[in-house]
């Protein structure tokens, strides 16, 4: 317990733990002490073996980071008198970016208003235009003034589409795995249920070989290293990050706005100490001083772990 709560990632125990936590006996105690003490939280609250004469809640799940999980819970599964605990880990999901769309809404035009308007717009004005074009173009603009008084164009923000390898077909199949489901659990037979997996079975891999598909595409479309590190992060999830500028810097009561002055600052603070002095900037031999191998390998030692992937292995 000691070694695993050192390590800085998402922790999930779950088990049989043989104690019973609706009780408040030495055992519970002791557990839960335990548990509280490496910043484990326990999250099922309802008997996990219910036998005909008694429930307890024996079979736990501690986890790290309370605020990950959406969901858990205990359901029957077989015949045992245990039941099947479950959580839910929050996976980071790709949220597309929202967009304005223009549209015309005709639910609630009068056509009967728009009829009588059209009866007294002077047509015979058509006639004055001398070529076709000009007479097809006075009536599209006549027509365009009447519709857009009486459905004039809105703008509203909708959600980006986030799956863009969803198709027709799969809707369809959508349809027909969810219209199987509900049959199977009404009918509650055999035969029911082969179907509903065998449609299910058959979404799954349509889904898994159009997204497959799709994201082969883009890499083939964008092959430059910038475009495929998008594609990348699209893929597992990752939001990007907005990076803000530094505006100002303050140095004692100095304060520094010249973006210059402020990546001189930054190159000066974060140099390898006795490798360059701060106050000198040309690179010549006059100006650096010479250090042993075993400064570098204390300096590097120091630093923090680099995250880009051609530095990772010094």
């Amino acid at each position: 317990m000691w070694h695993m709560s050192k390590i800085e990632v998402n922790k999930v125990i779950m088990g049989d733990f043989n104690i019973n936590l609706l009780t408040n006996d030495t055992n519970t105690l002791n557990c839960k002490n335990i548990a509280k003490t490496f910043g484990l939280r326990q999250v099922v609250n309802s008997p996990t073996r219910v036998t005909s004469s008694s429930s307890s809640l024996i079979d736990h799940i501690y986890v790290s980071n309370f605020h990950c999980f959406n969901d858990y819970g205990v359901f029957p599964l077989t015949q045992s008198d245990h039941y099947c605990t479950y959580t839910i880990f929050r996976s980071a999901k790709y949220k597309s970016p929202s967009k304005v769309i223009s549209f015309r809404s005709y639910k609630n035009v009068d056509w009967k208003l728009v009829g009588d308007e059209l009866k007294f717009v002077n047509w015979d004005l058509i006639h004055n235009e001398k070529t076709a074009e000009a007479q097809a173009k006075f009536l599209v603009s006549t027509l365009e003034t009447l519709v857009e008084k009486h459905s004039p164009v809105r703008r509203k923000r909708v959600k980006g589409t986030s799956s863009p390898w969803v198709t027709s077909e799969i809707i369809e199949l959508w349809k027909e795995r969810d219209r199987l489901r509900k049959l199977a659990l009404v009918e509650n037979t055999a035969e029911g249920l082969k179907n509903y997996r065998t449609v299910r079975n058959q979404v799954n891999q349509l889904v898994q070989k159009l997204k497959k598909n799709h994201y082969k595409r883009k890499l083939m479309q964008n092959p430059n290293q910038s475009q495929a590190w998008k594609i990348f992060k699209e893929l597992i999830g990752r939001q990007k990050t907005n990076n803000e500028k530094i505006h100002q810097l303050e140095l004692g009561t100095v304060n520094i706005s010249e973006s210059s002055e402020i990546a001189n600052l930054f190159a000066e603070t974060l140099t390898i100490p006795h490798v360059m002095k701060p106050a000198e900037h040309e690179l010549c031999p006059g100006n650096i001083t010479s250090i042993t191998e075993l400064e570098v390998e204390l300096a590097f030692k120091k630093t923090k772990p680099c995250n880009q992937p051609e530095l990772r292995f010094i």
